[in-house]
């Protein structure tokens, strides 16, 4: 059997396209990776050249606790210093990677979608905040009175600060994270990806894998993880309510 050769030729234009838009698209995503990675490394060397009063805020709610932490072989009390600027590096660097994210997505848009991306832009960093705000000043607080209530007369806590670091650190970014899933789901419902029926019909689900989210994003506390539920089932309700009217403002029935 033989191949009809502008077919043949033809498949194989459309094969290049496909693979050089493929390159192009992974080269998109190589230059978004670099220049999130040079943001958070640029907040690092400004978090570490302001370590020391950084270090002092986060360590605040420990030792409002149990006062002094420590450190238990010669070089803790160095590293904690790269990974404290590291932490704060992120933080501050959150809303410029968030934003590249965004203008990676925005490519596959319409016209018309690309016009509203600053305020899901906004949305998405505001949301970060206030989960990063809501670890830092309500969760981390709560956790800690929990977890260092379990001390007894023979049992006193002795914490290394790059254990508290890491702790406080991956608390911060889990919540932050986590606070931006509503924007997640308010994206894939404008795009006509999800329809509200499925965010309806899937909320008890829902309700049980953010209990799970919250069991592997924060330490191994109940109190945590219920902190992180709670707020996460309010805003996957409030993502439903914003499905709603956003298929209303479209001029659609909500399906």
């Amino acid at each position: 059997m033989r191949l009809n050769p502008r077919i043949v030729t033809n498949s194989t234009q459309e094969l290049n396209l496909d693979r050089k838009s493929f390159v192009e698209h992974l080269d998109d995503l190589r230059r978004c990776v670099i220049r999130s990675a040079v943001a958070i490394l640029l907040g690092t060397i400004v978090g570490y050249v302001f370590c020391d009063p950084i270090l002092k805020w986060f360590t605040e709610p420990i030792q409002s606790e149990i006062g002094n932490l420590y450190f238990f072989s010669p070089a803790d009390a160095f590293i904690v210093r790269p990974k404290t600027s590291f932490l704060a590096g992120c933080l501050v660097t959150s809303p410029f990677v968030l934003t590249q994210i965004w203008l990676y997505v925005s490519p596959g848009l319409y016209p018309q979608e690309k016009k509203a991306l600053i305020p899901w832009m906004v949305f998405s960093w505001s949301l970060f905040l206030l989960g990063a705000a809501f670890a830092f000043k309500v969760v981390l607080p709560l956790g800690l009175q929990f977890l260092l209530g379990f001390q007894t007369e023979f049992l006193k806590p002795m914490i290394a600060i790059h254990n508290y670091i890491s702790f406080t650190g991956s608390l911060i970014l889990a919540f932050g994270i986590a606070f931006n899933i509503p924007v997640f789901l308010l994206a894939l419902v404008s795009l006509g990806l999800v329809q509200v029926s499925t965010l309806i019909h899937y909320r008890k689900h829902a309700y049980v894998g953010v209990f799970i989210l919250g069991m592997i994003l924060t330490p191994p506390d109940v109190i945590s993880q219920i902190l992180l539920a709670l707020p996460l089932i309010v805003l996957y309700e409030i993502s439903i309510i914003g499905s709603k009217m956003i298929k209303s403002k479209k001029g659609e029935e909500p399906k």
